[in-house]
């Protein structure tokens, strides 16, 4: 076990001194992550430190039950830890499940103090599977289906090729104690109806998990090659900072193949928009639909503040 984990922290080429905040929650997952980090950090001689995240979903006793396990887990390694309460009136406005993740991700990535940092999460081969499987229920592209990455920076995940069931028997077996999150049982929660889901599957197709995983691997593959294929388009692709807008011909798109439109598209909204948008998203896909079924319209698109034309040879991309 300690070897597998060993090799999981080489793979991302991680100097000494290399300081990784642990999001740990009191679970099973999180607590092993950092004892397996912590017990290997005679060798690994990286900074540790621990953040702990009290969401308020759950009775206030609970969490106080939570934060106490870290504090006595942060004092037997010596190690920093770092304390942060989500108010209940946040959740109740913006919804809790979302809203959780979204405030733990701003605040753990505002514990970075420099490029270089790094923040461990606890995701695992199971959480893998039941991502993967998510999101082909929900019809996701090529993108969305290679599943969680192992790395993402500052994010690192060097659980990622473990079973569950192996960080439990690391933990029983040296006695350790961890918290069962009562929220895992609640079947109004995605991820835990489909994991339930999963559990009835299995005897039926005893190999799910590796099938699913192998999935996720060639699909990072394909997704490889991709990039290598989007990076090509990169160079036809003019901008106008004045307007702003995107500029490109638009013979040489009708000619690509529809996963390298796809990608032009994705491209192009996440920089008017600002942001990086879902996998799942379906306006792009929407305006590829619209070009092969309607060369000859001027306006190929117009929605959530983009609008895209065709003018000439050329094809015209930019906000309301």
């Amino acid at each position: 076990m300690l070897n597998q984990f060993l090799k999981a922290i080489q793979s991302f080429h991680l100097p000494q001194k290399t300081r990784i905040i642990v999001a740990t929650s009191a679970g099973l997952d999180s607590v092993a992550l950092l004892h397996l980090l912590a017990r290997t950090n005679h060798l690994s001689q990286f900074t540790l430190e621990i953040a702990h995240l009290t969401h308020n979903i759950r009775s206030s006793e609970e969490g106080e039950m939570d934060k106490a396990l870290i504090q006595q887990l942060a004092d037997s390694y010596q190690l920093p830890v770092h304390f942060y309460t989500l108010q209940r009136d946040t959740l109740n406005k913006y919804g809790h499940e979302q809203m959780a993740r979204t405030e733990r991700q701003r605040w753990l990535f505002s514990l970075c103090q420099t490029d270089e940092d790094k923040i461990a999460l606890a995701h695992h081969a199971d959480d893998q599977v039941e991502t993967i499987f998510m999101r082909l229920q929900k019809n996701y592209p090529l993108k969305g289906l290679k599943g969680i990455s192992a790395e993402s920076h500052p994010i690192i995940r060097p659980l990622l090729a473990m079973k569950k069931s192996q960080l439990r028997q690391f933990l029983e077996a040296n006695h350790l104690t961890w918290h069962e999150d009562s929220t895992n049982q609640d079947p109004s929660i995605e991820r835990n109806y489909l994991r339930a889901q999963l559990q009835h599957i299995t005897p039926y197709w005893p190999t799910m998990m590796q099938n699913l995983i192998h999935l996720g691997v060639i699909t990072t593959e394909y997704n490889q090659l991709l990039d290598y294929l989007f990076t090509e388009e990169l160079s036809h692709i003019r901008y106008d900072a004045s307007i702003p807008h995107f500029i490109y011909p638009y013979n040489r798109f009708t000619h690509l193949p529809n996963l390298v439109r796809n990608e032009l598209i994705f491209y192009w909204f996440n920089q008017l928009m600002k942001g990086i948008i879902r996998a799942d998203y379906r306006l792009p896909l929407k305006f590829i639909q619209n070009i092969n079924l309607f060369p000859q319209r001027t306006t190929l698109l117009r929605g959530h503040g983009i609008i895209i034309r065709r003018k000439k040879s050329n094809l015209y991309i930019s906000k309301e």
